[in-house]
């Protein structure tokens, strides 16, 4: 039987001394014969081993499953399952590569020169389109044009730093309201429309505390809706200032004023910028 030697082992498959002795440590490569002189021998078993082990990493499997593959070889199912396994994982990260794929076609499509031009929906923003469902919302960005780019710019800016607050846990449950209230989701999307005007509006314009008197009403009027939002806690101090700062450019001086009167009137005391 013709065997060879560690050094001839290495150079014919293409590996290492070092890969072999760790597959020997790990169990995936058996231990093989040995001389009297204490020399490791391998033959036709162990080459057809390192076949099929190149054969699986080469697949996108790890060690740890190659290993128990290899070592369930009359148990088709086994490996059927593993192989299974590796397929769900690999088209996972087939959709995440078409998603950033797709991502980045929209900012060539648009020009983008920098990656803070909110062209790429949030996490939180996709979260709220896959439980509200995409008709849904794009029905609230045709009716609500304004609003819904604004929303896209804070839900980017809440995303992207830690507040000190679960922010997508309280928009996931407002999402969540809507989908099992569509009543109450249509006469708050009516109301919205009516809120789109105020960034036309001046800052001192007294139709601005009438809106947000209006806006509370109808919140309290809904109590699960105002159970969500109370639960939420503005966003405090360092963060305050600098929050501030960012959303300057997203929401007017008159919007600021809407939901800085709007939190008075629902008993909330801290950031005007964080009720959208």
């Amino acid at each position: 039987m013709n065997k060879l030697t560690v050094s001839d082992f290495v150079k014919l498959t293409g590996t290492t001394l070092k890969t072999v002795n760790y597959y020997h440590k790990i169990g995936l490569l058996p231990e093989p014969e040995r001389t009297a002189a204490g020399y490791r021998l391998y033959g036709s078993v162990e080459l057809h081993r390192m076949r099929l082990i190149k054969h699986l990493k080469s697949l996108g499997l790890d060690l740890k499953h190659i290993k128990d593959m290899l070592g369930d070889v009359k148990d088709p199912g086994s490996s059927r399952e593993v192989l299974q396994s590796l397929r769900r994982e690999l088209l996972h990260d087939l959709k995440t590569l078409e998603e950033r794929v797709a991502k980045i076609d929209a900012m060539l499509v648009a020009e983008a020169s920098f990656l803070d031009e909110d062209i790429l929906d949030s996490p939180s923003l996709q979260a709220t389109a896959e439980i509200l469902g995409a008709e849904t919302v794009a029905a609230y960005a045709q009716a609500c044009p304004e609003m819904y780019a604004q929303h896209r710019k804070l839900h980017g800016i809440l995303d992207d730093f830690k507040w000190g607050e679960d922010y997508q846990q309280t928009l996931g449950d407002l999402a969540q309201f809507f989908k099992e209230h569509p009543r109450e989701y249509q006469i708050s999307l009516d109301y919205a429309q009516r809120l789109g005007r105020i960034s036309d509006l001046e800052e001192d314009n007294p139709e601005i505390d009438v809106l947000a008197r209006e806006a509370a009403q109808l919140i309290k009027s809904m109590p699960v809706l105002k159970q969500v939002l109370l639960k939420q806690k503005p966003i405090q101090e360092p963060w305050q200032g600098v929050y501030n700062e960012l959303v300057a450019d997203v929401l007017s001086p008159a919007r600021i004023r809407f939901n800085k009167l709007l939190q008075n009137y629902l008993g909330i005391e801290g950031n005007p910028g964080s009720t959208d």
